[in-house]
């Protein structure tokens, strides 16, 4: 008789199933409670391993899911318990482990939006993502009604359940809107992904926490619509976003749908909501209250219960679909790695890292205020390209705290995924220090390899290249 694989466990109460991600707050598995067999997620970290950032991001994702839990409420998270407990395998001792803190909460067993807009390139149908958005806007004025700002919003986080119905995480970087005197506090702490910073915080000034949740929500939405950013940063300095920060607006979407015809489609409605709702001015941002009640949301808003239910199915549909693209996908991915690691994967047995690495560095000079450097890194003979990044993403991130963005290209064998390390803040003046984002992408090489391309986006050249040497010798690491 075969011996079965000892389970792993969690606090003698979670049978760990699998992993489901990892990030700068912690590692998310889907577990089983052994008491009901019913299935939950756990976020875990080990506090030796963590940075102060890191424990501070943890501990405050439980403060904050303890004030919205609320099982009525569909859209958020529910804490189901929290604490310390041992990982572990079923008989093994106790006395050599640490403990880890952890928290439960509900399971979505689908994709996140990133996942299924990377398959839906031209966005979902605009009355689809009215019913959509209109879920996550009460999710999130659900929480601004219990005095949580996310301050996080975006496609990454937002999963989808059974029935793809979102359901909005990730609170680590959350906060209060008002103090114990009920006034609104002016945040300093420049938190979140670049993409969807309200310029305000880009620019390291003051804003509002609901401020700037309003305006990711336009990001999101934007996103959601016509399956691309509208702009890259909220900056002067993108040419996207200097159009609404002009109000020239009409060169807006004239210079976007140049680029992406189908926006031409897009309604009126939707093409004002979003202007107000990214407005670098946040005055001029709606509340979410006027959203639900604004002229885009009226055809879902006068619909009957029969109406409501037959869009939703055909959201479900609209899913389901690209549910199966991404299955079939994965199918052809797993298909060429199999040929090609039978093909190749001889090739470099035996060699050292160095005898598969080698480096083509090409920084430029950089004069002052200069925004790009570049280098490069090319790695011969085989390996499975995302699962390698995969593993790069992970180490980074026992190294750093970072906040990172995460995509792939499964036909083309390309991911990506951006690196910034946390905010260091001075606590008077709340200005960064030591701050440098990266974008890391990898791509095959013509005549066989990868190519490992780091482009700094943003901070200074010198803590860029000090990063790329540490993350250089992270690969090697890897490679051996």
């Amino acid at each position: 008789m075969e011996k079965k694989k000892p389970r792993k466990i969690l606090d003698n109460k979670y049978i760990i199933k699998k992993r489901l991600g990892y990030g700068a707050q912690g590692e998310v598995f889907l577990v089983e409670k052994i008491e009901d067999h019913n299935e939950y997620v756990a976020k875990i970290i080990n506090e030796q391993k963590c940075s102060e950032y890191e424990k501070s991001y943890f501990r405050n994702e439980i403060e904050i899911l303890e004030l919205l839990s609320n099982e009525e409420k569909k859209y958020v998270p529910h804490l189901y318990a929290h604490g310390e407990g041992y990982v572990k395998y079923e008989g093994e001792k106790e006395e050599d482990l640490i403990k880890r803190d952890y928290f439960i909460m509900n399971y979505a067993k689908n994709r996140d939006l990133f996942q299924y807009l990377e398959m839906a390139p031209r966005g979902l149908k605009e009355v689809h993502v009215k019913l959509i958005f209109k879920k996550i806007l009460e999710g999130i004025l659900y929480c601004h009604s219990k005095n949580i700002c996310h301050l996080d919003i975006k496609t990454q986080n937002i999963l989808l359940d059974e029935i793809y119905n979102p359901l909005i995480i990730d609170f680590g970087l959350s906060s209060y809107i008002f103090n114990q005197n009920g006034n609104e506090v002016k945040k300093k702490d420049r938190v979140g992904t670049l993409y969807y910073m309200c310029p305000e915080m880009v620019e390291n000034k003051p804003y509002f926490g609901i401020d700037a949740d309003i305006f990711s929500l336009g990001v999101l939405l934007f996103k959601l619509v016509t399956g691309e950013f509208g702009f890259k940063i909220a900056s002067v300095k993108d040419n996207f976003y200097q159009y609404i920060m002009m109000k020239h607006i009409a060169t807006f979407w004239e210079k976007k749908s140049a680029i992406k015809p189908q926006i031409l489609d897009t309604s009126e409605e939707f093409k004002k909501l979003f202007i107000n709702m990214v407005s670098c001015n946040p005055k001029n941002r709606p509340r979410i209250e006027q959203i639900l009640k604004g002229d885009w949301m009226k055809e879902i808003n006068y619909m009957s219960e029969d109406q409501l239910n037959k869009l939703n199915d055909e959201i479900i549909e609209e899913f389901m679909r690209i549910e199966d693209e991404i299955e079939k996908q994965n199918e052809f991915t797993q298909k060429t790695e199999d040929k090609e690691s039978y093909d190749t994967l001889n090739k470099t047995r035996g060699t050292s890292s160095e005898e598969v690495f080698s480096e083509n560095i090409k920084i430029k000079k950089i004069k002052k205020g200069e925004k790009f450097a570049n280098n490069y890194i090319k790695i011969k003979g085989y390996l499975n390209p995302i699962k390698f990044m995969n593993s790069l993403l992970k180490e980074i991130n026992e190294n750093y705290s970072c906040n990172y963005e995460y995509s792939e290209n499964k036909l083309k064998f390309i991911a990506n995924f951006e690196i910034g390390q946390e905010f260091e803040t001075n606590n008077d003046l709340g200005e960064m220090d030591n701050f440098c984002m990266i974008k890391i992408k990898m791509y095959k090489d013509e005549e066989g390899g990868y190519f490992v391309n780091f482009i700094k986006l943003q901070g200074q050249l010198d803590e860029y290249y000090k990063l790329f040497l540490e993350i250089r010798e992270i690969i090697k690491k890897l490679l051996n």
